[in-house]
């Protein structure tokens, strides 16, 4: 090899990819043995200097919806570089080898959302929306009667189909929602823990035709609770075909929190998000979430990016 070669790393890597990401992003140590498990090598690129791993990125397969209908896209993660190895250009190298092979695999687009734009602005992504957090103390969340829907504990063999269903449902008509089938995605990625220690619970409000809303959703620590037990709610999803699922859906986590003291969701309640894309070709990773039928927020946004 010489002394900086990209690779597509193999099991032997996986702990020092972890290790260069733990460095990277100040990840905790307990979860980095699971992780390291996860990590999906196949799907990432590393750049080698002198047999050490000094930059890596990674990609999902996703689709993203655009006027009604749903375009191959790749997800751009995980982009890191040590330190004292930036400003070279090594990470642009492993996505740029992750891009050829999107375009390869006929991805259309690449979405990413960036900690600094200026290198990817260099490799053709443009700023193509933003990801906006919700956040509402859940004594203002609707309380009172239930309604005709009933409210269950997910089940994913009975639930994951009809959750999945209700998704897209709800955002297919919308510019830049996403979805994927890859494995983890909704077991883990929506619908599960995710790498997290805190409390995960996912509920569904079903009708007569079926499910009409869903929220998944972790019990988060809150600094500013006067009592140490205190926590938030943090959503992943918090989606919905109908209004009444929505206000059901919302009502479950109001009522769950019994010392809990705010709710916080980056995809529900009509929110939209800003991302980078490019054109493989990019597009934006817009709205993502359904109708709650609640919309009293503060808001919290951050940047994202797209390459044309």
């Amino acid at each position: 090899m010489t002394s900086s070669d990209v690779i597509m790393p193999g099991d032997e890597h996986r702990d020092e990819v972890v290790g260069l990401m733990r460095v990277a992003f100040n990840m905790g140590a307990s979860s980095l043995a699971e992780r390291a498990a996860w990590l999906p090598v196949e799907k990432m690129r590393c750049v080698l200097e002198r047999d050490r791993i000094v930059a890596a990125a990674g990609a999902r397969d996703f689709r993203q919806w655009w006027g009604g209908r749903e375009l191959e896209m790749s997800g751009i993660w995980g982009v890191v570089t040590l330190p004292e190895h930036r400003g070279g250009g090594l990470a642009t190298r492993a996505v740029t080898e992750l891009l050829d092979a999107a375009r390869a695999r006929g991805q259309t687009l690449s979405v990413l959302y960036p900690a600094t734009q200026r290198p990817y602005r260099g490799m053709g992504y443009e700023l193509a929306g933003t990801m906006t957090r919700h956040a509402v103390a859940l004594d203002d969340l609707p309380r009172g009667a239930s309604g005709p829907l009933t409210v269950e504990e997910y089940t994913p063999e009975r639930d994951l189909d009809a959750v999945r269903a209700c998704y897209r449902a709800s955002v297919s008509s919308d510019p830049g929602p996403i979805d994927s089938d890859e494995d983890d995605w909704w077991p883990s990625r929506i619908l599960g823990r995710w790498f997290s220690d805190d409390v995960q619970r996912t509920v569904v409000a079903r009708g007569a035709s079926g499910i009409e809303g869903y929220a998944s959703f972790t019990f988060g620590s809150d600094a500013n609770g006067p009592l140490e037990f205190e926590y938030a709610i943090n959503c992943r999803h918090l989606v919905a075909t109908s209004v009444r699922g929505g206000r059901r859906c919302s009502r479950t986590c109001a009522g769950t929190a019994a010392w809990g003291r705010r709710c916080g969701s980056p995809v529900p309640l009509r929110t939209r998000s800003r991302c980078w894309s490019r054109s493989n070709g990019c597009g934006p990773c817009g709205r993502s979430g359904g109708c709650c039928g609640y919309s009293t927020f503060r808001r919290r946004s951050r940047a994202g990016a797209t390459r044309r």
